[in-house]
C-alpha cells in the first residue's frame, strides 16, 4: 500500500500560517468518538467562510487509502483550527507524513494517543531524515505542526525529541564585536556613516534584514511606548528597537525628512533599492560585517529579555515558527528543556495580525501624532 499525499493544493500562497482557537481536550478525549465530535464542531463554527468545507473536501493522494485514514487525517488538522488554505495545506503535509509512515507502513491503529505520543514521532523523525524522504528544513517544520496537533488533542509530548538543527547556526556578534563595528561607523562620512549606523542601528538594534534596512523611511520609526519600526517588504510588522540603538536611530530621524530612507539612496541614484551588499563591498576599508549576524543578535538579545512573550518575538521577528527561534536557544547558554519545548509548538498567528492593524490604525490618522513626537522627522 502507497503512503498517502495530499492532491488538495490551495490555488493561492497570498496567506501566511494563521492559527485561529485550536483545540485543548483532556488526555484521551480524542480517541472518544463523541467528545471530539462535539469539540471539532465547536472549532469549525469559528472558522473563516469555507475553510470548515475546504478541509472536510480534502482527499489524499491515493484512492487506495481507507476513508478512515482520510478521516483521522483530517480531524487532525482541523483540531488547529487552520484560518487560511495555506495553513491547512502545511498541516496536511505534516499529518500525512506522520500517518503514512506509523500506519501505513508500520501498521499501527489510528490512535492519536498512539500516533501522536512522542517514542513515534521520535521514530518517524529518525526514519525519515535517515531515508532523505525529507530535508532537515521540512522535518523541522513537520514536527512543529505535528506537536501543535498533539498539544491540541491532549497528546502531551515530553523535551526529549532530537533537535533538528542546521549545521552552521548564525551566530550573533558579542557586544565587543557590536562597540567595534559602531567605532568604524562613526569614522565614515556623509551618506556613509549614516548607512553604516542605518544598517547597525536596525539591523542589531530592531531585527531587521537587509532588505529590510534600505526600505525604512523616517516617519516609520514611531515614539509609542518605547520605539518601534514599521518593516515593509515580504514580512510587515512593527518591531521594537533595544533601548541601547534608540539614541541612534533617533538621531537619524532627526536628520532624514519623513519620506527620506534612512539608508541613503547610494551612488546615482539609478538604483531603487540599493543591496546592503553591493554598498559594503565599495568601501575602501571594509569591516567583516555579516548583516544576517546582526539581526541574529538582536534576536538572541530579545529572547533572554523577553522569556514570558515568545509568541510575541515571533510577530516582532517576522518569523513564521517557534522552532526557528528555539535554534537559537544554546545562545543563551544552557538550553531550557521546557522553553525549548513550548517554542517549538509556537507558530505566527494573532500577534502579527495584531502589528498590522497597529500600522494600519496609524496610517489612517489624518495626522501623524507618533511622527510630531520626533518633531515632525518620524
Amino acid at each position: 500500500m502507497s503512503t498517502p499525499t495530499t492532491n488538495h493544493q490551495p490555488s493561492e500562497k497570498t496567506n501566511p500560517l494563521a492559527f485561529g482557537d485550536s483545540l485543548s481536550l483532556p488526555p484521551g478525549d480524542a480517541d472518544r468518538v463523541d467528545a471530539l465530535a462535539r469539540a471539532l464542531a465547536r472549532v469549525k463554527a469559528s472558522l473563516p467562510e469555507g475553510m470548515s468545507s475546504y478541509i472536510e473536501s480534502w482527499t489524499p493522494g491515493s484512492t487506495a487509502i481507507a476513508p478512515a485514514v482520510a478521516a483521522f487525517c483530517r480531524d487532525a488538522v482541523c483540531s488547529v483550527a487552520p484560518m487560511n488554505k495555506h495553513t491547512a495545506h502545511q498541516v496536511f503535509a505534516a499529518v500525512v507524513s506522520l500517518v503514512g509512515w506509523a500506519h501505513v507502513s508500520k501498521g499501527l491503529p489510528l490512535r492519536y494517543r498512539l500516533v501522536l505520543s512522542g517514542e513515534v514521532l521520535r521514530q518517524w523523525q529518525a526514519a525519515t531524515l535517515k531515508s532523505g524522504v525529507l530535508g532537515k528544513g521540512t522535518a523541522r517544520n513537520y514536527r512543529g505542526h505535528l506537536l501543535r496537533v498533539a498539544h491540541a488533542m491532549g497528546v502531551e509530548i515530553d523535551a526529549s525529541l532530537e533537535p533538528i538543527t542546521r549545521t552552521a547556526r548564525t551566530r550573533p556578534y558579542s557586544a565587543e564585536d557590536m562597540r567595534r563595528y559602531v567605532l568604524w561607523a562613526r569614522t565614515l562620512r556623509g551618506s556613509s556613516r549614516s548607512r553604516a549606523l542605518s544598517l547597525l542601528s536596525l539591523a542589531a538594534g530592531a531585527g531587521l534584514t537587509s532588505e529590510e534596512v534600505v526600505l525604512v523611511r523616517g516617519r516609520d520609526v514611531l515614539i509609542e511606548g518605547g520605539m518601534w519600526v514599521t518593516v515593509g517588504g515580504s514580512r510587515p510588522r512593527l518591531a521594537p528597537a533595544i533601548d541601547a540603538w534608540r539614541p541612534v536611530i533617533r538621531s537619524l530621524t532627526e536628520i532624514t525628512p519623513p519620506d527620506e530612507y534612512l539608508f541613503p539612496r547610494v551612488y546615482d541614484g539609478q538604483n531603487p533599492a540599493p543591496h546592503v551588499g553591493d554598498w559594503l563591498n565599495r568601501l575602501p576599508h571594509r569591516p567583516r560585517l555579516a548583516p544576517q549576524r546582526l539581526r541574529v543578535t538582536w534576536i538572541v538579545e530579545q529572547l533572554k529579555s523577553n522569556a514570558g512573550n515568545d509568541e510575541l518575538l515571533l510577530a516582532w521577528a517576522g518569523i513564521d515558527r517557534g522552532e526557528t527561534l528555539a535554534g537559537y536557544l544554546p545562545f543563551l547558554g544552557e538550553v531550557d528543556a521546557t522553553r525549548r519545548a513550548q517554542l517549538i509548538r509556537l507558530r505566527t498567528s494573532v500577534p502579527l495580525d495584531k502589528t498590522r492593524r497597529i500600522s494600519e490604525d496609524r496610517d489612517q490618522k489624518n495626522d501623524s501624532a507618533a511622527h510630531r513626537g520626533l518633531g515632525g522627522r518620524a
